[in-house]
């Protein structure tokens, strides 16, 4: 009924622009060849326009109906481009970004005690985790993600970089029972939680969140203490949930219950939960998702990296779950780009199904877009182009002999566009990316970032390998 209402609050917020008598003023006015709106009805304006003022949307539609009702300030016609709204990267660690090619080939718990871990304990610091966010900020921007929910230690760093970045963020600061990069105990994580959740708080851009690691990591006493953390102050909570085979059977021989239902147990599933992975599910765990209202972040290319599975998400589709899709950190990816997520889930599940004709196109993208603002509890503002909404879109740039002709715009997006495709990115109305020349973070800044941490890299892993 809300997502009803608030479409339909939309739709009339438009109408009345494109109604009124005298030209209402915008700040701009972006016209272009293709307008993919992604709302609840799927339209698409060829060619359309989008009007924006304030940092929102004021109206969507066909280009000569906007252009004639409103008085732009700035216009920009965009040719043969095409604008879409901008991706929502529902589950990511950022500042692994500079990780990128370490610990290949390997089975998930393997990876992480062995590799992950012990490098991280050498080599993460606050200064690492500021400028290795500031890097991967840089790469999602390039790749069309307008909005991230990060997992990872002094999150307020990386609350500082995402929002330098000009990034929308659900930051997650990672909460778990041993010695962690940032503190030695969960209760010390929970307690710069709540300051970093306060000071945060305000922003129009990033929130900071909890995000204990998982049930095989964090003791029930965590659990709850991290949900109720959350609730007190009425954020999201992440973590993640069911991802490997090796997962369920620890959980299960030490508290005899999946993974699902010892989290139902300890009442941590509800609406305000995003769940990533969920791989490894009974059935009698898909009807409890569905009915405390948990939502899932999906990661198909690190599910299968990790030899940790297929999630079941047509099945979590059908039952009404809400499932966004998202990269995972660039470690166990190896890139930060939904384009390639949105073409390899719509692929494996079509396998896993034996049916070419489920998790169409058309829904891989509203998996990145309209289907994850939604999980993450953000449907209303981000997600879609509609009036009403934040003006986060991107532009994308397909007119080139490899990527023509097009004849469905959905298959082409999820089957023949890829990261490079984007050419400018736009949060909140203001340009992070224009012509594919980043305009928050220093192309120089970055090499410098690259250079410095390779070196500490190699130097921290010999002898580990």
């Amino acid at each position: 009924m809300k997502r009803f209402m608030l479409v339909s609050a939309c739709l009339l917020a438009s109408l009345a622009i494109l109604r009124a008598e005298k030209p209402v003023k915008v700040d701009l006015l972006l016209t272009a060849a293709h307008v993919v709106t992604m709302d609840q009805e799927l339209h698409i304006f060829e060619p359309g326009a989008v009007a924006i003022d304030g940092g929102r949307i004021v109206a969507v539609g066909p280009r000569a109906d906007v252009a004639g009702r409103v008085r732009a300030a700035r216009k920009t016609d965009l040719g043969d481009r095409w604008v879409m709204p901008g991706l929502v990267n529902t589950h990511t660690h950022i500042a692994m970004n500079l990780m990128r090619g370490l610990g290949d080939d390997l089975e998930l718990m393997e990876w992480l005690t062995k590799y992950i871990f012990p490098l991280e304990a050498k080599v993460v610091d606050a200064r690492y985790v500021y400028e290795a966010s500031l890097a991967g900020c840089a790469e999602m921007i390039s790749r069309g993600v307008t909005t991230a929910v990060d997992m990872y230690y002094f999150e307020d760093e990386v609350a500082r970089a995402v929002r330098e970045a000009g990034l929308r963020g659900w930051l997650g600061q990672t909460v778990i029972d041993f010695k962690a990069p940032d503190f030695a105990t969960p209760d010390d994580s929970l307690a710069y939680t709540e300051k970093c959740l306060v000071k945060w708080a305000a922003d129009p851009l990033v929130k900071v969140i909890p995000a204990p690691h998982s049930g095989y990591t964090c003791s029930p006493e965590t659990l709850r203490k991290s949900i109720a953390l959350a609730r007190q102050h009425g954020v999201l909570m992440t973590t993640h949930l069911a991802e490997s085979q090796k997962e369920v059977a620890d959980i299960q021989k030490k508290y005899g219950r999946t993974p699902v239902q010892h989290l139902a147990g300890l009442g941590v599933l509800g609406s305000d939960l995003l769940a990533a992975h969920c791989v490894q599910l009974t059935e009698a765990d898909l009807q409890t998702l569905k009915e405390t209202g948990t939502s899932v972040a999906h990661n198909p290319d690190s599910n299968l990296k990790l030899a940790s599975g297929i999630a079941p998400v047509v099945a979590m589709r059908r039952l009404g779950i809400p499932v966004g899709l998202g990269t995972d950190g660039s470690v166990s990816n190896n890139r930060l780009d939904m384009f390639h997520a949105m073409d390899l889930a719509a692929k494996i599940h079509k396998l896993r199904e034996n049916d070419a004709a489920v998790l169409k196109a058309a829904e891989a993208v509203r998996m990145a877009t309209c289907d994850a603002a939604a999980a993450i509890g953000a449907g209303g503002a981000i997600g879609s182009l509609e009036a009403g909404k934040q003006a986060d879109l991107i532009v994308l740039d397909l007119d080139t002999p490899m990527l023509q002709p097009v004849y469905n715009v959905y298959s082409h997006l999820v089957y023949v566009a890829h990261g490079e495709s984007v050419e400018s990115t736009m949060v909140a109305g203001r340009w992070l990316m224009k012509n594919r020349k980043l305009t928050t973070i220093a192309p120089g800044r970055l090499k410098e970032i690259y250079e410095r941490y390779s070196r500490l890299m190699k130097a921290s892993l010999e002898g580990q390998q």
